[in-house]
């Protein structure tokens, strides 16, 4: 199954059907991400409120007059403040640059494989990842923003074009630390593979750290840092030991398909796709992502990092998937090559085809209801809601709780403009070393109290206050069938009820 030469006129229909697809990428994108554009998190919010700040004059930082970097996305952050400069909406910036960016990655993807005659493939990847819901759950987030960056400094390889490689393979580290692993096995493959000279490599290389340079440089005079105070907190958690890597079917290859038994086909069928990638010589170059996700995968796991996230798992969701149509691929060219009976050939192509369609029809509806889910979900807009229905209140109550102790700190200060301390440790230096060591929420809040003296605190209604705080306020997630409970310390409360 060599890739031969490719005449003129298959080329021009080849062109023909890459634009086709690209349209249809880009139809399914805008609209599934104007149908999930109230989708919301916590945590895209702490950036957002680095970038309101940016904004606003007070430097990249949460709190104002506070140097401490609480995000693991700043150049992410950075970009939302170039685009919120024309469209000034951040959280509907990050949406915009997300869909962009996965529109990218999927014509990216089909372009690197249509050059081996495999363009249907890459159309069945890219139509398997626009479908999903997974993928626009993580939309607020810089993770397909990173990911964009991942596969176009890939691309780039491929085209042995390795100053755009650098560029984008540096701005990909800058986007978020994690890059560095691809960037490592793409250095690895220059040199065993490649068997590029020190010579060669030299410019290419001091080319990307050029890239990252002005950053850290930065980063070290204004925070004190190298690098993000959330990785140092997010990291290094005792009693998560092997939790990533145990987290890997339920939190990530799961949401291939609405069904976990299609979910785990299509995994079997992704390791058919690694095996004919090893075995042809035109797809070993894309046993890079492969073993780049066995690393970042690896990296995490010996991080023992808090959690993990859903969103931690969306690169590992994506190169299987990729790994998924190679493999179909080769099965549906076996059939082709293997089976001499017509009949039966067609109608195991038919069957195939059909079958893809059912599952794209399974993704699609999957997609449609899931807004009807949000609300019923404490994960996502259970939460926002209460957030915002608290940020309102603060808006209406200007000269009430100044400072605020709050697990997730992002929606609440992005909408009431509030200086928070955040009881898990990602905007608060401190605390999130205390933390592991705790794994009770009460206890952590109490000790919060203790050392940082809030005016208050913004919890779930469960969860224990010092007996020297009031309850002044209730955001109720009916929903979801409880609610967050706003406090304050009684010697700053006024009774009189104004």
């Amino acid at each position: 199954m060599e890739t031969i030469t490719v005449s003129n006129r298959y080329k021009f229909h080849l062109d023909q059907k890459f634009i086709i697809f690209s349209f249809v990428i880009c139809a399914i994108v805008i609209i599934s991400t104007y149908w999930m554009r109230n989708y919301a998190n916590d945590d895209a919010y702490i950036t957002y409120r680095h970038t309101q700040n940016l904004l606003r004059g007070n430097g990249f930082v949460f709190n104002p007059n506070e140097k401490v970097l609480g995000s693991t996305a700043p150049f992410h952050g950075i970009i939302l403040a170039v685009i919120s400069l024309v469209y000034p909406d951040i959280p509907k910036s990050a949406l915009l640059l997300s869909a962009f960016s996965l529109i990218f990655i999927c014509i990216l993807i089909m372009d690197l494989l249509r050059k081996f005659q495999l363009l249907l493939p890459g159309f069945l990847f890219s139509i398997l990842i626009v479908t999903n819901k997974f993928t626009y759950s993580v939309f607020p987030l810089e993770t397909i923003f990173l990911l964009f960056l991942c596969i176009i400094t890939v691309y780039f390889l491929h085209k042995e074009n390795y100053t755009a490689m650098a560029i984008f393979g540096g701005i990909a580290v800058l986007t978020r630390a994690d890059a560095i692993v691809l960037i490592s096995v793409i250095y690895l493959y220059l040199v065993f593979v490649k068997k590029l000279t020190l010579k060669e490599l030299l410019p290419t290389f001091a080319l990307f750290l050029l890239i990252l340079l002005p950053w850290f440089i930065y980063s070290r005079m204004f925070y004190g840092s190298f690098f993000p105070n959330t990785a140092n907190t997010k990291t290094g958690w005792i009693n998560h030991e092997w939790v990533f890597i145990k987290s890997i079917w339920s939190k990530g290859l799961r949401q291939i398909f609405p069904n976990q038994w299609l979910s785990m086909i299509a995994v079997g069928i992704s390791l058919i796709g690694i095996v004919v990638s090893v075995k042809i010589k035109h797809l070993r170059f894309f046993l890079i992502l492969g073993i780049w996700i066995i690393l970042y995968t690896t990296a995490y796991t010996i991080l023992r990092i808090y959690g993990p996230f859903f969103w931690y798992y969306f690169p590992i969701f994506v190169v299987v998937v990729f790994f998924f149509s190679i493999g179909y691929w080769y099965i549906y060219n076996v059939i082709s090559e293997k089976v001499r009976n017509n009949f039966i050939k067609n109608f195991m192509h038919l069957s195939m085809a059909l079958a893809i369609f059912v599952l794209i029809s399974f993704n699609l509806i999957d997609l449609y209801n899931y807004p009807s889910t949000f609300y019923k979900n404490f994960f996502i807009l259970g939460r926002d809601t209460a957030y915002k229905m608290g940020a309102k209140w603060l808006q209406e109550h200007p000269n009430t709780c100044k400072n605020i102790a709050i697990y997730e700190p992002g929606t609440l200060a992005f909408y009431s403009n509030r200086h928070m301390i955040d009881m898990m440790g990602l905007i608060t230096p401190g605390i999130g070393q205390e933390m592991k060591m705790r794994s009770l929420h009460e206890v952590s809040v109490l000790w919060t109290a203790e050392h940082y003296q809030p005016e208050c605190i913004f919890v779930l209604s469960h969860i224990q206050v010092p007996k020297n705080y009031v309850l002044i306020q209730n955001f109720p997630m009916e929903e979801v069938g409880t609610s967050f409970h706003l406090y304050i310390e009684e010697d700053l409360y006024d009774f009189s009820g104004k």
